[in-house]
């Protein structure tokens, strides 16, 4: 390296210069991104199903003989579920494998919208709550296994778009929950979407029985085959110090990602790396920042409509709006994270610019929707500062989840996007039961004020790339 130059990171803004892993014991396979693209598909029906109540709250009040806080409480069905079904899940995915959770996961969104369809009226309203709560466990497994899924398939340096796009395709799902509601005006154009959703979440549960392997024939790096899900792999420092040389043959069996293990070991180091992380400085503010934060948006971007039907907005005005805000934060993580993944290592600085463009766009927002910033373009500043927010917000998921994988490695990488997903559906559910009982000002204060303390939190983070250390050491 140059003087001045970090041989790890590089210098901001300058291209880094990976070098090769393809190696005989280390392999990156084109089926990747057909894994990677069918587990998305899946993702995005599930987030599709969670919020397609209320993104036609109006017609499904009509259609069902309920109110506002039933909607509410349909889409509460999300956290709620993550929050029962979370430690179950994560022991699941280091236990039992990728392809068990997986089409566990499928088939659970699946049969969730396929029981929706079934419900006549008030009187099995019963089936579209179980439906709702079907769809719903399945999200512990679809949203704690994107960096494993990205660190069991994909290189060095694909690793962080990777995760962002198997992470942040669920926001996408919630912008074609919005999108497809907009026709949605009447009972039966809603019986038409519940149908549609419960054919497609059907089919893509069946591809992935026909193949969804849980990792493949030979890992893309090394650090992937000293990684198995909450196991004991073996030291990094002993790898480090040459004792496993980079060309010995590796046995895929016991160190491949998704590999099984022992049930009573699963559950002991999985509460002992689930500690470590929440008690170490820097991956329990990452941990903290990101699963506050991430809940509270997604809690508010649920009740966005009843927040915006008192302020004299419409159903479709708000559905815009939600898509509108999904859809940019869609491009900004895979954006973000392509940048991240090859021109500039620094996940804190990053960090600290989202938060900050964050609290700012959303500040406006709240002044705008409540008439006390420029009254005359309100309407104007209300949309672009929803999509400059929508914007910045989505795109530090995928940067905190990566984060998280380097400074706690080598834990394996489900175990902290477990835990900001724990964090986020528990925020996530407190914002929409409080929904109810507050004015619609205080939520998005709320929102804007998670943003605030997640930037002066980060500030105090110290930034380490301990795995990509290793892999490029190692290699």
């Amino acid at each position: 390296a140059k003087m001045g130059e970090d041989p790890v990171y590089g210098t901001p803004g300058q291209a880094i210069n990976m070098p090769s892993l393809q190696s005989s014991s280390c392999k990156v396979y084109k089926r990747r991104w057909y894994i990677l693209g069918l587990f998305m598909m899946i993702a995005l029906q599930q987030s599709n199903i969670w919020i397609t109540y209320g993104a036609t709250s109006a017609t499904t009040q009509e259609l069902y003989g309920i109110d506002a806080s039933w909607v509410n409480a349909l889409s509460n069905a999300g956290p709620v579920a993550f929050i029962v079904f979370y430690p179950i899940s994560s022991w699941a995915i280091g236990a039992l494998g990728l392809r068990f959770t997986i089409v566990t996961a499928a088939g659970l969104v699946a049969s969730g919208a396929v029981m929706r369809v079934f419900c006549n009226g008030h009187s099995t309203f019963w089936l579209v709550g179980t439906g709702q709560l079907l769809n719903a466990a399945a999200g512990p497994i679809l949203m704690t296994v994107p960096p494993a899924i990205s660190g069991a398939w994909f290189a060095i340096d694909e690793r962080t778009l990777a995760t962002a796009m198997a992470s942040l395709v669920g926001y996408l799902g919630g912008a074609v929950g919005f999108v497809v509601g907009i026709p949605v005006q009447t009972p039966a154009d809603l019986r038409l979407l519940l149908y549609i959703e419960g054919g497609v979440a059907l089919f893509f549960f069946i591809l992935i029985v026909i193949y969804f392997p849980a990792a493949p024939p030979t890992p893309p790096t090394l650090s992937a085959t000293r990684r198995q899900p909450h196991n004991t792999a073996s030291s990094v420092d002993d790898e480090q110090k040459g004792l496993i040389h980079k060309d010995s043959k590796l046995d895929n069996h016991h160190h491949h990602p998704g590999g099984q293990h022992d049930g009573k070991t699963g559950w002991r180091l999985l509460l002992s790396q689930s500690i470590s992380l929440m008690v170490t400085k820097d991956s329990s503010i990452l941990f903290f920042c990101g699963g506050i934060l991430s809940g509270i948006y997604s809690g508010w971007q649920s009740v966005l409509i009843n927040i915006l039907l008192p302020l004299g907005y419409s159903q479709s005005e708000g559905q815009w709006l939600g898509f509108i805000n999904s859809a940019v934060g869609m491009v900004s993580g895979l954006l973000i994270g392509k940048i991240h993944d090859k021109y500039y290592k620094q996940f804190k600085s990053l960090l600290l610019i989202i938060y900050a463009c964050t609290a700012a766009s959303f500040a406006v927002f709240t002044l705008s929707t409540e008439g006390l910033f420029f009254k005359n373009s309100a309407t104007v500043l209300i949309y672009v500062s929803n999509v400059v927010g929508g914007f910045a917000i989505n795109a530090f998921v995928p940067i905190v989840l990566e984060a998280l994988g380097e400074v706690t490695f080598p834990s394996p990488e489900d175990i902290g996007s477990g835990l900001v997903s724990l964090l986020n559906n528990i925020a996530c559910f407190v914002f929409i039961f409080i929904s109810d009982y507050i004015p619609p000002v205080v939520m998005n204060w709320l929102l804007t004020g998670a943003a605030v303390v997640a930037f002066l939190l980060t500030l105090f983070v110290k930034q380490r790339y301990t795995r990509s250390e290793f892999d490029l050491h190692a290699s």
